[in-house]
């Protein structure tokens, strides 16, 4: 099996190639289990080809969760029979469900939820593949149709791949934790502090983010050793610098830093919506010990002069004559200037 080739990060699989990182059939099972480019079924014949060609493990977050039990049994048992055959069986069939979609694009911060609700998993796949098809100029990011049981809180969402087979069950009908949550897997990546980098289709934004810190960088043998059994898979986590709406800094993270990829899009983009995140270019400089503190306070300034200015402007413009009666001509001289600015920036967008 080549392992390296299911990550959804295909700079972090190609780097665990590069170095030759090997997996073991628990951590081989979770990059699988993750991958949201295949289907569910692909997935169970790859879990079937761990448990037939590589040795099986014993684990305590195993016994905690499911008893004295290997993580073949669980991974058969739990996760293929329970979370997988019998769920996706119950969401296809419905009968006392009811069925909604969305998605996610480039175009927006959040992902778009239908209001149609349908009457089965078949309805709602074709209204959501005639509205995939009428969004030529987006780039689909992620993909779900979502099946209630009406009068309960019960749910399963199934997350689909490009070709629109499902990827990813998440429910509320198991009463075990899912399987791989319970799992802090060691993944080694190239990212070093302040390389700019963003989430690959696993996230609700496709905001990029500056790297400050990842979870395992600095630590020792030892610290391998004690946390491996303690830390699960939300402590796969990598922190660093992203940008609000209003151009503000703050600090977050990300649970699965191993599906991070370099950023090589625009920081600043000019269509239907304005996104400006040129600061995270200071940001990164400054991190990797390249710019000075006070460089970084007048980037952040500039730019901030420039939005307000951009934000303060009317949506619609007066004649000559209004500016000059008003006294404030030179303005108009100024927004002339921008415009140009922007034309020969973003190419007329």
């Amino acid at each position: 099996m080549d392992i390296y080739s299911y990550f959804n990060s295909k700079t972090v699989g190609e780097y665990c190639r590069s170095i030759g990182h090997q997996f073991n059939a628990m951590e081989s099972a979770f990059i699988i289990n993750d991958c949201k480019s295949i289907s569910m079924d692909k997935k169970t014949d790859l879990f079937f080809e761990i448990m037939n060609t590589m040795p099986d493990m014993h684990d305590k977050r195993i016994t905690r969760e499911f008893g004295d039990v290997s993580f073949f049994y669980a991974l058969r048992e739990k996760h293929i029979h329970d979370d997988y055959l019998h769920a996706l069986s119950y969401f296809k069939k419905g009968g006392d469900l009811v069925y909604s979609y969305g998605f996610l694009s480039d175009r927006f911060d959040v992902p778009y939820d239908d209001t149609i609700i349908y009457s089965s998993y078949e309805k709602a796949l074709d209204a959501l593949k005639a509205d995939i098809c009428k969004r030529d100029d987006e780039v689909i990011l992620k993909m779900y149709i979502t099946a209630r049981k009406p009068d309960t809180n019960k749910y399963i969402k199934a997350y689909l791949t490009p070709e629109f087979e499902i990827s990813e069950l998440d429910h509320n009908y198991s009463e075990h934790v899912p399987l791989f949550d319970l799992y802090w897997v060691y993944i080694p990546t190239p990212f070093k502090k302040g390389d700019i980098l963003i989430p690959t289709k696993t996230y609700y934004t496709d905001s990029p983010m500056v790297l400050n810190d990842l979870c395992y960088q600095g630590k020792d043998d030892k610290w391998f050793e004690e946390q491996a059994s303690r830390l699960d898979s939300s402590d796969m986590t990598a922190y660093g610098y992203m940008l609000d709406d209003k151009g503000y800094l703050y600090e977050d993270c990300v649970h699965d830093y191993h599906n991070l990829e370099y950023f090589t899009g625009e920081l600043c983009i000019r269509d239907m919506c304005y996104k400006d995140k040129r600061l995270l270019k200071a940001v990164s400089e400054s991190l990797k010990g390249n710019l000075s503190p006070d460089m970084l306070i007048l980037a952040s300034d500039y730019l901030r002069n420039e939005r307000e200015f951009n934000d303060l402007s009317p949506r619609w413009d007066y004649t000559d004559e209004y500016y000059e009666q008003a006294g404030i001509s030179d303005i108009l001289k100024k927004r002339r200037m921008w415009h140009e600015y922007d034309n020969e920036r973003y190419g007329g967008r």
